[in-house]
């Protein structure tokens, strides 16, 4: 078992003051960050090129956007399918 702890560093909705937050919360998340970590080690460690992490990037970006677009152009659900596949303990 993998237990991971995660913390949201945008808000609720776009446009979201997040004025629930104390001041220098979320920057101290974000030093805390640890993609921008680990991009910064494999560099360092010579296991990636910056043009290697540039494409990883991209394609993940890529990806993200086909899947958005995927969901977008998607017909709704139908009502009786709310609750399918649901699943709380």
């Amino acid at each position: 078992m993998i237990e991971v702890e995660t913390y949201r560093l945008a808000g609720h909705f776009m446009g979201d003051a997040e004025g629930y937050r104390p001041e220098g919360e979320k920057d101290g998340l974000f030093e805390k960050d640890p993609i921008p970590a680990m991009r910064a080690r494999l560099l360092k460690d010579g296991a990636a090129s910056e043009e290697e992490l540039a494409a990883i990037e991209a394609e993940a970006e890529a990806r993200v956007e086909k899947a958005i677009k995927f969901a977008r152009d998607s017909a709704d659900p139908a009502p009786e399918d709310a609750l399918t596949a649901v699943f709380a303990a």
